[in-house]
């Protein structure tokens, strides 16, 4: 986008940070890379939770409809929470994803492979596609941690997009409970504890 700006001339920006009611909490105006900047510094300040370890186990959520409409956009959640996880443990996803996909190249690079790993074949062969890039990240995920799902998608594609289908909150917390030992000072932590600028 710098690279992009600076091409076309542009040479004044006014931006906004939104909190996580949709208020306008800061106003950035001026050279457009230091306001970006600065934007971005504010943003950093109010919204930033450090992990000081990562946990065994993070249970997420994309925080409701519409963030949840579909798994395209569902996924952000797992984004982030996969940073939280340590290599070998699971997410446990709530996203209800009632408009299914949600974008055509993340379906498409999905259900042209077998595996995960084969996404990353897809990516060396035809390069960066928007939607694409979420299927590499989706399968970046699934190479050090385990995913399971509770949706409203049909348990077919909950497998097929390499996700482990959950029914239920208690089904994923015995087999956490079996497979893992469980960080009983981390899983006690609230990344939400501080709300953004509310």
């Amino acid at each position: 986008m710098v690279e992009a700006g600076r091409l076309v001339g542009v040479d004044f920006l006014v931006d906004v940070v939104m909190n996580s009611k949709g208020d306008v909490a800061k106003v950035v105006v001026g050279e457009p890379e230091a306001a970006h900047a600065a934007a971005r510094a504010f943003w950093d300040e109010h919204s930033i939770v450090r992990v000081r370890e990562r946990a065994d186990l993070v249970i997420a959520s994309a925080g409701g409809h519409p963030k949840d409409i579909d798994l395209y956009q569902a996924y952000k959640a797992q984004y982030t929470a996969a940073r939280a996880v340590r290599d070998g443990g699971m997410i446990y996803l709530l996203a209800a994803c009632p408009d299914g996909i949600g974008h055509r190249v993340f379906q498409d690079w999905i259900e042209r492979c077998a595996r995960p790993a084969d996404v990353l074949c897809l990516l060396d062969r035809e390069g960066f596609k928007l939607g694409g890039h979420k299927a590499v990240y989706h399968a970046q995920d699934l190479s050090r941690i385990d995913v399971y799902l509770q949706s409203e998608l049909p348990a077919e594609t909950v497998s097929r997009f390499f996700y482990r289908a959950a029914a239920a909150p208690h089904a994923v917390l015995d087999e956490a409970r079996e497979r893992l030992v469980l960080n009983t000072a981390f899983s006690s932590c609230r990344t939400r504890g501080r709300p953004f600028l509310s």
